[in-house]
Formats: C-alpha cells, sequence, structure tokens
C-alpha cells in the first residue's frame, strides 16, 4: 500500500473508523500481503472493488472482543 509512515497513519485512521462503528480492526496477514497488494493495483486499473472487498471481509477484518 505506502512504504513509508502514510501507511501507518492510514491504518490508524481506517482502524478509528472501524472500531467507533463496532466492526472490528483492519490488519492484512503478512502472508497474504502480496495478494493482498495485487488485488489493490487490479481495483486501482478497472475499478471493480468486488474482488479485493470479500478479500478484506475474509482476511483482514478482526473483531474487537
Amino acid at each position: 500500500m505506502f512504504i513509508d509512515g502514510n501507511k501507518r497513519v492510514a491504518q490508524l485512521m481506517a482502524n478509528k473508523v472501524l472500531i467507533e462503528n463496532n466492526v472490528g480492526i483492519f490488519q492484512i496477514p503478512i502472508e497474504k500481503l502480496e495478494e493482498f497488494k495485487g488485488m489493490l493495483i487490479e481495483f486501482y486499473e478497472t475499478g471493480d472493488d468486488r474482488k479485493i472487498v470479500g478479500f478484506m471481509r475474509e482476511f483482514c477484518i478482526r473483531r474487537v472482543r
């Protein structure tokens, strides 16, 4: 996603919104990072978010208990 500090800030802000809305937290599993990056590029190129949204729901959103 981002190589510098923007990644940390973006994830922090995303998690703030998710937690406030009782969704959970966003965390990309390290073993899925390359797959996520590929889907992110595909989304940027096509505008079709179905694949990456499904991926994030399955692998990247963790409930806060």
